[in-house]
């Protein structure tokens, strides 16, 4: 089913069959128009009520890990791509537009690029107007928490947690992972007490 999270926000989530997991997706209806963030496959009977917010426009990528379907909304809908300019060498789907750090795309967010990540052009994205974050190299668990994706993605987990670090002087409430549950009050304090919990080297929290 599609549900609504906040104002003209909206999540997803479907059964990666490779990953074995469940991977969300987002849709915001915005002045540019439906924009859909990191989609995996929607179910034909969710299409309705995505098709009732209008057609999506844009489709855009964090970064090559989170491809999933969008040349399926491509294909669909002619919704144009748009992925981050570090990772142009690795994508395997048909890009329209590359973006670069600190760039303003379609419905307002801004590309924030994080160091040491999965891949080299892995972001998140911002946007003030909402006080949101979307963050698909989280995940949303236990419920109400944030933890990054499993150790052994990471060429080095130690670098790529302290690069979360550059995220909390952003104006977040709401912060929405790739996977696992949103957590849409005090996301920024979610992230900053699962940084806090490796303070001495390992984890002191939830992990």
């Amino acid at each position: 089913m599609l549900e609504p999270l906040l104002d003209r926000v909206y999540t997803w989530d479907a059964l990666d069959a490779a990953q074995k997991r469940h991977l969300n997706g987002y849709a915001l209806v915005t002045k540019a128009g439906l924009v859909l963030v990191d989609p995996p496959a929607m179910p034909e009977v969710v299409l309705p009520a995505l098709e009732a917010l209008g057609k999506p426009k844009i489709v855009i990528l964090t970064g090559r890990p989170s491809e999933r379907r969008a040349r399926q909304f491509k294909d669909w809908y002619g919704a144009k791509i748009l992925a981050p300019e570090s990772d142009r060498k690795s994508m395997r789907v048909p890009v329209d537009h590359y973006y670069a750090e600190g760039e303003t795309l379609p419905g307002g967010f801004v590309a924030v690029a994080l160091a040491h990540q999965r891949t080299a052009g892995e972001c998140a994205l911002f946007h003030a107007g909402l006080r949101l974050l979307i963050a698909s190299y989280l995940v949303g668990e236990p419920a109400g928490l944030v933890q990054l994706e499993d150790r052994g993605l990471y060429a080095n987990f130690s670098r790529a947690l302290e690069a979360q670090l550059k995220l909390l002087p952003l104006e977040f409430d709401a912060l929405l992972p790739g996977r696992g549950r949103p957590v849409l009050k005090e996301g920024r304090v979610a992230l900053a007490k699962y940084l806090a919990g490796f303070a001495g080297g390992e984890p002191t929290g939830h992990w």
